[in-house]
């Protein structure tokens, strides 16, 4: 299905992904919600972050400004929990008509909890999940409310797909790279180095340019084979 979006838009998308490549911490993700919000004319955007620890998804980013403390149980009948599990976006005209939810999916529930909590109306949702190379359950990326539309539509769709991988692959990375911080960490500590801020951005800009120079590698390799 192609993108069909004016010139404004497609330089809008260009400028969001290119940001999610570079991005380096969910802080830099938090400033692209803005630009999010206008790529969809809608009104509210959220990150939830899927934690197997403690078997959640807890709100990373929220354009509207609401962090539930509990999260969400990832077995819960939840859109943000179907969405994950079925691997499909989920485009609701109307998450408080029970007649949609059910027809869409059986499972499907709206908690208007949240709602009631910030004074916010939920209407239209655009749900879709983050997932990595198929296997990799990273969170799921929720767009609330058009500007000026009663839906989204399946030009929106569409986008969510494409900014989902993109997502996906930003958070992947940033998730190494905090296990990979934290296991350095805990090796420093263990020898008596004290593992302060200095030492975690020597770190950082050694995993980034060790991430680039084995990126150049790779390259050169796949030059090399096709050469052979």
């Amino acid at each position: 299905m192609t993108i069909c979006f004016d010139g404004e838009k497609q330089i809008l998308l260009s400028e969001i992904k290119e940001r999610l490549y570079k991005a380096d911490s969910l802080d830099g993700l938090a400033q692209i919600h803005s630009q999010l919000l206008c790529l969809f004319d809608a009104q509210r955007f959220t990150l939830w972050l899927c934690v197997p620890a403690e078997k959640v998804f807890h709100a990373a980013i929220d354009s509207a400004g609401f962090y539930s403390d509990n999260g969400i149980a990832i077995d819960s009948d939840d859109i943000i929990c179907v969405c994950a599990i079925t691997k499909r976006v989920l485009n609701i005209t109307d998450a408080y008509d029970v007649t949609e939810l059910l027809s869409i999916d059986k499972r499907l529930k709206f908690n208007p909890a949240y709602d009631r909590k910030i004074g916010f109306r939920t209407k239209q949702l655009l749900t879709a999940p983050l997932i990595r190379d198929d296997r990799y359950l990273l969170g799921v990326m929720q767009l609330a409310n058009c500007v000026n539309r009663h839906a989204f539509g399946r030009n929106d769709e569409t986008l969510a797909i494409e900014l989902s991988h993109a997502m996906a692959d930003t958070l992947f990375r940033l998730s190494s790279k905090t296990v990979t911080q934290r296991t350095i960490a805990d090796l420093l500590t263990r020898h008596g180095i004290n593992y302060d801020h200095g030492i975690e951005m020597a770190i950082t800009d050694l995993i980034r340019r060790y991430r680039e120079i084995k990126g150049r590698l790779e390259k050169i390799q796949g030059v090399l084979q096709i050469a052979e």
